[in-house]
C-alpha cells in the first residue's frame, strides 16, 4: 500500500480496511507499507494504522520476497479477494466523490 496517495493516504485506507474486516468474519488482510520515508516514525505510523510490514522505496526484491515469504502471505482465498475488491473499489469512489467536490 502506498503511503502517500491524494486525497485518503495508505494510513487511513489500511485503518479502513482494518475497520471492515473487524465487521466481517473474513481473516485479516496483509497490508505493506511503500513509502519514500525510512523514519522510524514512519514505520511505526504504518504498524499502528494496522499494517502488517513496511518497505522504502525504491523498492528491493529480495526484500519483497522476503516479506512475502512470511507464513499466512499466501493467496487469497475467493471470499477474501472479493472482499477486499469491494473495499477498496468503495475508498476509491470515496476518493473521487471528494474530488468531484472541490
Amino acid at each position: 500500500m502506498d503511503v502517500h496517495m491524494p486525497e485518503l493516504d495508505g494510513l487511513e485506507a489500511a485503518r479502513r480496511i482494518r475497520a471492515a474486516e473487524a465487521a466481517t468474519s473474513l481473516p485479516r488482510t496483509r497490508i505493506i507499507a511503500l513509502t519514500a520515508n525510512a523514519f522510524g516514525e514512519d514505520r511505526n505510523a504504518c504498524l499502528a494504522a494496522g499494517m502488517d510490514d513496511f518497505m522504502v522505496k525504491p523498492l528491493e526484491r529480495d526484500r519483497l520476497a522476503e516479506i512475502l515469504a512470511v507464513p499466512g502471505s499466501g493467496r487469497l482465498e475467493f471470499a477474501q479477494r472479493d472482499f477486499l475488491h469491494k473495499v477498496v473499489s468503495r475508498l476509491l469512489q470515496d476518493e473521487v466523490c471528494a474530488l468531484a467536490r472541490r
